[in-house]
C-alpha cells in the first residue's frame, strides 16, 4: 500500500461522524488505485442539497470513452438507481513554455475520460451510497463484488446531502476551507485536517494544486484528494495559477483556465465561455505565462462564478482574474444575485475568492484586478451585508476586524486571507499592523473552518497542522449583521454603541470618528473598538436625510462589557468624555452640557429610530447604546445636548 492509499486510509478512520454508518467497508473501497480504471473522484454539490455532482477520470483516452454511470441509493448493498451518461471527453494541452522568455517547458497532454453525472431529486440531510464508472464491464471477481471493484468502476463510496434550505438547523453544520495547497507533505497534512471537523462541505480558495499547465499535475493532485473529495461535496474557486494561459492554444476558447474548466463541474449558471483572453502582462513577476498573478480576462459562468444555497448559508464563489468593472457580465450577475437571496431561506451569505482585499503582507500588494474588484464590489457587499468573505493567495493568515473601504466598522463584512494550505514557502514579512487587522500569522500551515450554529450565530476557526493535532489558532463568533447585530459578539453579554448624529461638515464626522476611538479601554471596560463613518449617500442615512440635510453619523462600539456596572461606567466615561475639550473645540458650544438617562425600552426603539425624530436640521445628536446581546429589553443610555 502506497503513502497516498495510507493518508487515504487515515481520513476514512478520522472523519468518524460519517464513517461509523457505513458497514463492511475497507482499505479497498478507498479509488485510487491506477488499477481500478477509476481515478481522481470528486463529488460537487449543484445549486441545492437536492443535487450532487459525481465527477472521476478513467485514464485510458483511446476511444471508444467508457460509459459515464452512477450507481446509488440509501443502502451500501442495494444501489437501485442508475444514472447514465454519454458526456465522456478528453482535453489536451500542447507543448509549451510556462513563462514568457520561452523557459520552464512542459510537454505534450491528452487527459483521461473526464466524466460528470449528475443526482437530482436527492433528499436533504440524507446519507447515500454510490459508485461510479462503466457497469457494462461484469465483475471479475465473482460474489465478492460490489466489494472489491472491478475494472472501469470504484467501490462503494458514500456522501450526506446537506440540510434543507429554509429550514432551522437541528445541529451545527461545519464548513471546512483551504486555500493554495500544494503537493507535498505539509499539503497532504492539510487534506488531513480537512476531514477532522467532520465538515458537510468543503471549499478550495484557489490554486488548487500548482499544476502550472502541466496536465500530470492535476492528475496527481485529484488523486491526493480523493480521499476528502470522495466522500464530501468539494467546491473551488480560480486561483492565479489556474489561469494557465497556453503559449501554443490553438483556439481562444483553449487559451486560458482550460483544465479548470474542463476537470471540475461546479453549479453553472450556464456553460463556461471565454470571451478575451489578453497576454499577461510583463509587469507580472518572473513573467509568468501559466501563473499570471497580475490578470484579467473575459472568462463568464462556467466554474468562473456561482451562487448556490448549503442549508441556511448562500455562498457566492467570485473570480477577480475574470473581468469585475461595473460594465462586465459578473458584475451584473452578483448585483441581481444579491438582490435575490431571500434573507429569510438563507439568512447567512458567505463570499469566496482568491484575492484578499485586506492583506498587510509584504507580499501581493497592489495587483490591479485586486484594486478593481474591491472598488466595485465592496459597496455591494456592505449594502446587502455579506457576512464573511474567504480568500488565499497570501501564503499566510489574516483575519480583519469588520471592515468597509479601510475603516473599521461595526456591521461590515469580516475578512479571512488563508493561503496556509501547504504550497512553498511561508510569506512571513508584514507591513506595521492597520487598524483593520485583527489577527495574522505568517509562520504555520493550516485550514480554516466555518461553524453555522443558528440564524443568528456562526465561529470562524483556522487551525494550525501540527503532528496529529486539531490546534484552533484563532476564533472568532460572527453574528449576522442582516439581523442587526454587530459582526462580532464574541460571547459579550453587553455592547455599547455612541452615536453622533447631525454633523453636517465630511471633516467634522472624520475628527468625531477619530475622538470617540481615543476612548481607552480602560475607561470603557472594553476588549476591543469598532467605528465607522457613514457618508450623507449612504443607503442606511436616506432617512435622517430627510431630518438633516448633510448628516453624517459616526458610530463608535464599545465591546467585552460583561456586567452592568461596566456598562454604566461606560456610559459615564462617554459623557466625561464628551465634555472634554478636545471634543468640545471640534464641535462648538451646548456638547458641555450634556447629560444622560438611562431606561428599559424595547428592542424596536432603540436608538436610531428616537435619534431620527429628535434630531433637528444641523443639530448635535449623541446616543449611547447599552444593549444585552440577544436578549430583550435592553437598556438605552442617551447623551444629548441640550439645544
Amino acid at each position: 500500500m502506497g503513502r497516498w492509499r495510507f493518508i487515504l486510509v487515515q481520513l476514512l478512520v478520522i472523519s468518524a461522524g460519517a464513517v461509523a454508518q457505513v458497514v463492511e467497508l475497507d482499505k479497498s473501497d478507498v479509488p485510487v488505485d491506477v488499477e481500478s480504471g477509476v481515478q481522481q473522484i470528486h463529488i460537487a454539490q449543484g445549486i441545492d442539497p437536492t443535487t450532487m455532482v459525481i465527477s472521476w477520470l478513467t485514464p485510458n483516452y483511446t476511444a471508444p470513452a467508457p460509459a459515464s454511470q452512477v450507481r446509488y441509493g440509501l443502502d451500501p448493498d442495494n444501489l437501485d438507481w442508475l444514472i447514465t451518461n454519454q458526456d465522456a471527453f478528453t482535453y489536451t494541452i500542447p507543448a509549451g513554455y510556462a513563462k514568457q522568455d520561452q523557459k520552464s517547458p512542459y510537454p505534450d497532454y491528452t487527459s483521461g475520460w473526464l466524466h460528470n453525472v449528475e443526482l437530482r431529486n436527492l433528499q436533504p440531510n440524507t446519507l447515500y451510497y454510490y459508485q461510479c464508472g462503466d457497469f457494462s464491464i461484469l465483475p471479475s471477481n465473482g460474489d465478492d463484488y460490489p466489494y472489491t471493484p472491478p475494472t472501469g468502476r470504484s467501490g462503494t463510496l458514500f456522501f450526506k446531502t446537506l440540510p434543507a434550505v429554509g429550514k432551522k438547523l437541528k445541529e451545527p453544520l461545519v464548513f471546512g476551507m483551504v486555500a493554495d495547497i500544494g503537493q507535498n507533505p505539509d499539503a497532504q497534512r492539510s487534506v488531513l485536517r480537512l476531514s477532522q471537523n467532520d465538515p458537510a462541505l468543503i471549499l478550495i480558495v484557489g490554486d488548487d494544486g500548482y499544476a502550472d499547465c502541466v496536465g500530470t499535475l492535476w492528475d496527481s493532485f485529484l488523486n491526493m484528494l480523493t480521499g476528502v473529495s470522495s466522500f464530501v461535496p468539494t467546491m473551488l474557486v480560480a486561483g492565479n495559477h489556474e489561469v494557465e494561459w497556453l503559449s501554443n492554444a490553438t483556439s481562444l476558447e483553449t487559451q486560458i483556465f482550460m483544465s479548470f474548466e474542463a476537470r471540475f463541474r461546479m453549479p453553472q449558471i450556464a456553460p463556461g465561455v471565454i470571451t478575451s483572453a489578453p497576454y499577461p502582462p510583463t509587469l507580472d513577476a518572473n513573467n509568468k505565462l501559466c501563473a499570471p498573478s497580475k490578470y484579467q480576462a473575459g472568462y463568464e459562468y462556467g466554474n468562473s462564478y456561482f451562487v448556490y444555497a448549503a442549508g441556511p448559508v448562500t455562498f457566492l464563489h467570485l473570480n477577480p482574474y475574470s473581468y469585475t468593472n461595473t460594465t462586465s457580465i459578473q458584475y451584473r450577475w452578483l448585483l441581481s444575485t444579491l438582490q435575490g437571496i431571500d434573507r429569510k431561506k438563507t439568512p447567512w451569505v458567505v463570499a469566496v475568492y482568491h484575492n484578499p482585499w485586506y492583506n498587510s503582507n509584504t507580499e501581493k500588494q497592489n495587483e490591479f484586478e485586486t484594486i478593481d474588484m474591491q472598488a466595485t464590489f465592496e459597496p455591494l457587499f456592505y449594502e446587502y451585508k455579506v457576512n464573511l468573505v474567504m480568500n488565499g493567495h497570501v501564503h499566510a493568515y489574516e483575519r480583519s476586524y469588520p471592515v468597509f473601504q479601510f475603516v473599521p466598522t461595526s456591521d461590515a463584512t469580516a475578512y479571512v486571507m488563508a493561503g496556509t494550505g501547504a504550497d512553498s514557502v511561508h510569506d512571513n514579512t508584514w507591513l506595521p499592523q492597520p487598524i483593520w487587522s485583527a489577527y495574522r500569522n505568517g509562520s504555520q500551515w493550516g485550514t480554516g473552518s466555518l461553524t453555522v450554529k443558528d440564524d443568528d450565530t456562526m465561529t470562524w476557526q483556522w487551525h494550525w497542522n501540527l503532528d496529529g493535532i486539531l490546534v484552533s489558532a484563532d476564533e472568532v463568533t460572527i453574528c449576522n449583521t442582516h439581523l442587526g447585530y454587530p459582526t462580532y459578539c464574541q460571547g459579550y453579554k453587553y455592547q455599547c454603541v455612541a452615536r453622533l448624529r447631525g454633523i453636517n461638515k465630511a471633516g467634522w464626522g472624520t475628527e468625531a470618528a477619530q475622538l470617540m476611538l481615543n476612548l481607552t479601554s480602560e475607561a470603557a471596560g472594553t476588549v476591543a473598538s469598532q467605528m465607522k463613518i457613514d457618508r450623507p449617500n449612504s443607503k442606511n442615512n436616506r432617512t435622517m436625510l430627510r431630518n438633516a440635510n448633510g448628516v453624517l453619523r459616526v458610530d463608535f462600539d464599545v465591546f467585552g462589557l460583561t456586567t452592568e456596572e461596566e456598562g454604566s461606567a461606560s456610559a459615564a466615561a462617554v459623557e466625561t468624555y464628551l465634555s472634554s475639550t478636545n471634543f468640545v473645540t471640534a464641535f462648538g458650544n451646548g456638547v458641555t452640557r450634556a447629560s444622560a438617562r438611562c431606561g428599559k425600552i424595547k428592542h424596536e426603539t432603540t436608538g436610531p429610530s428616537r435619534a431620527i425624530e429628535a434630531t433637528k436640521p444641523g443639530a448635535k445628536f449623541i446616543a449611547f447604546r447599552l444593549r444585552r446581546t440577544g436578549e430583550y429589553p435592553h437598556k438605552m443610555c442617551m447623551v444629548t445636548p441640550k439645544m
